[in-house]
């Protein structure tokens, strides 16, 4: 079992420290690895504060850019069409669905879905 430090940021693992680490791709989506090669605890903990950093700043930039004129239906619309991966009987499930349920859901922006509102709607 990996050592843990004092902070649990880093923990010791095949000779040396390692931190966890998060970042955003270009499809912005929540990637996670880790980062090591540290010879002390301190170290890792330092690397990890930085990336921690990286990340919120991430973040705040994709939450100002963020485009408040699309529709939460549209947009669940673009994407059903651009899913290319699909079978073919999966993806007329979704269109079914989805033909049942667009009618049904309130016209609201993409950027003020949220879990609650997931949530409530089911």
């Amino acid at each position: 079992m990996a050592q843990k430090s004092k902070n649990g940021f880093a923990f010791f693992e095949r000779g040396s420290w390692y931190h966890r680490m998060r970042w955003y791709d270009e499809e912005y989506l929540v990637r996670y690895g880790k980062k090591g090669g540290f010879k002390t605890e301190e170290e890792a903990e330092k690397s990890y504060m930085k990336y921690l950093e990286e990340f919120e700043e991430q973040k705040r930039n994709l939450m100002r850019k963020k485009d408040a004129s699309i529709e939460f239906t549209y947009y669940l619309q673009k994407w059903l069409q651009q899913q290319n991966y699909f079978q073919s009987n999966t993806k007329k499930v979704y269109q079914y669905v989805l033909g049942q349920a667009l009618p049904y859901m309130p016209k609201i922006k993409m950027c003020a879905v949220n879990e609650i509102y997931l949530f409530i709607v089911k």
